[in-house]
């Protein structure tokens, strides 16, 4: 009772770890999955694009192994996303084209449209990136048409602004933005609505609407109570151009100068560029030295970057072709030995059938030559020893003083031998086979003994081989030669059945019966029947009479 009862705590921990382990595993996949979202959305390190590069590439080809294309759809627009980043806009175009052809082999559902939507946004930015306008706003305007939540809608809208806004066909540029703006308000994303009404501003500055001033203030005003330090520079920056452009260059150079302490403040390279830049433009030339380094910094840390994951993806192709050529390799050596194996396992297999074929037939012809043998002892006992009997009978009798006693002694011996001659002859092959078995009856049949038989007219007698014909006859023989000697029967009952191209006999009489052991006179029975492949089943009980059932 202690072993069973340690034995459940030892299967209660087990399931206990394995529980734990599972949910381990599955938190830290979702650990790696948010941890390398943000490297590539912001990166630290040098090694980071490629260390993400490199995760997002397993993470894919657990995809590809599982079948599971929602998970190959997120690798492919992390991998996208980081080929973007680096400037590689070829092969991020091909990696969301790839994603699109799986999405749409998916029933539409909250994921498989926001993954959608995604991908035609990322080839919309590409396409604006590379100043092909027209083909950019063919795929802003196929996200918008996916989008189901007034956020993605929003969204979209802005890109599409900034499409008309770099064209400067300020009028659809507006348009866009109103449009972003009406829908933002239906998110209560303040974030979203800031966006819009600072692009609102920034258009209309441009094209001299008296509301610009107060829109840009507005939105910078948003930004500065959710602390959005990326959002508060853009205002900044976007006041600056304001006041620059209605001639306000003291105003302009304070709000760059603010823009330029956020920026500095967040220690983000991208954003003091941007906001030194501005500064220079604006005629602020002190800090154009720390332009140049932070640019020089910027396009050192790209090229590291760059570097970095170049040299990994060559690291990668490579091992990818020798794990491809081990595996081609590999797939060789099965093939060939499964080959091996199927040519060993065909030889083995075709020496095992030659053998049974060869062990039947030797059964076959060892059964042959019993019966052959048999019928020349039969023909023999009856030819030779029989007939020297009734020679010598003959004389007797013609002699006047032969005792009488001999003669009749000799008669029955006579008699014997006919018999037993009779009892072991084989059928004439010329005649028919129910012919002779209705003959072979009769010898059995006399005034204490009645044999019944039943043969189906359904069995072809000129189908049923040779040697199953000499079988059941011998095999029959047998048993009405146990029935005479030891069942003393007054009645015996024989039916022959076909059923399903097999020969059925049920031999059955109601003699004294016996006590079946095995290894008895019967076994000569079986093995004749096992010869030819059939199957002979005995049942007998003292007084109960004696059955035999058999199938070839």
């Amino acid at each position: 009772m202690k072993n069973q009862y340690f034995s459940s705590l030892i299967l209660l921990y087990a399931i206990v770890q394995i529980a734990v382990s599972g949910s381990l595993v599955a938190q830290t996949k979702t650990d790696s999955l948010a941890y390398y979202n943000q490297r590539i959305i912001k990166p630290i390190e040098k090694n980071d694009l490629a260390n993400a590069y490199r995760f997002y590439s397993d993470y894919k080809a657990s995809g590809l192994k599982n079948k599971e294309p929602l998970t190959l759809v997120y690798a492919l627009r992390q991998l996208a996303e980081i080929q973007r980043k680096l400037g590689y806009l070829d092969e991020s175009e091909l990696l969301n084209t790839e994603a699109l052809e799986i999405l749409n082999t998916l029933e539409s559902d909250d994921v498989t449209t926001e993954y959608t939507l995604g991908a035609y946004n990322h080839l919309g930015m590409i396409y604006r990136k590379r100043k092909n306008y027209n083909q950019a706003l063919s795929f802003y305007e196929l996200a918008a048409s996916v989008a189901k939540k007034p956020s993605q809608l929003s969204y979209i809208q802005n890109n599409m602004g900034y499409v008309f806004q770099e064209k400067k066909a300020y009028p659809q540029a507006l348009e866009q933005f109103r449009l972003a703006y009406t829908t933002s308000i239906k998110t209560n994303d303040s974030i979203q609505i800031a966006r819009s009404l600072d692009n609102l501003g920034v258009v209309e500055s441009v094209i001299g609407t008296p509301d610009a001033l107060l829109k840009l203030e507005q939105a910078l005003t948003i930004r500065e109570r959710l602390n959005y330090n990326s959002g508060i520079q853009t205002s900044l920056e976007h006041l600056s151009e304001y006041h620059a452009l209605k001639g306000d260059t003291i105003q302009a150079l304070s709000f760059a100068s603010r823009a330029l302490d956020v920026a500095q403040s967040t220690n983000n390279l991208q954003h003091i560029e941007s906001a030194l830049d501005l500064n220079i433009r604006l005629g602020e030339t002190k800090v154009a030295p720390e332009y140049i380094t932070i640019k020089d910094s910027l396009r050192s840390e790209q090229e590291l970057q760059r570097s970095n994951f170049n040299t990994y993806v060559s690291l990668f192709t490579e091992k990818e072709k020798q794990l491809q050529k081990s595996e081609v390799v590999s797939a060789n050596r099965k093939t060939i030995l499964l080959i091996v194996i199927g040519v060993a396992l065909l030889l083995l297999l075709s020496i095992l059938f030659l053998y049974i074929i060869q062990r039947i037939r030797h059964k076959k012809k060892a059964l042959q030559q019993v019966y052959e043998t048999e019928s020349r002892i039969s023909k023999k006992v009856h030819d030779e020893v029989a007939n020297d009997v009734f020679q010598c009978m003959t004389k007797l009798q013609l002699q006047s003083n032969t005792d009488e006693k001999l003669i009749d002694e000799l008669e029955q011996i006579y008699h014997k031998t006919r018999n037993i001659s009779k009892e072991h002859a084989l059928l004439e092959s010329n005649r028919p086979f129910r012919k002779e078995l209705e003959e072979l009856l009769l010898h059995f049949q006399n005034s204490e003994t009645n044999i019944i038989l039943k043969a189906s007219s359904e069995i072809d007698w000129n189908k049923t081989s040779a040697l199953k014909r000499k079988t059941i006859y011998k095999v029959l023989q047998e048993l009405l030669i146990n029935m005479k000697k030891h069942s003393k029967a007054t009645i015996v009952y024989i039916a022959f059945e076909i059923n399903r191209k097999k020969i059925h006999i049920k031999y059955s009489d109601n003699g004294m019966g016996c006590t079946l052991v095995k290894g008895t006179g019967l076994s000569n029975t079986e093995n004749r029947i096992n010869s030819i492949k059939g199957k002979i089943s005995f049942e007998s009980e003292p007084h109960k009479g004696f059955k035999a059932r058999i199938s070839m």
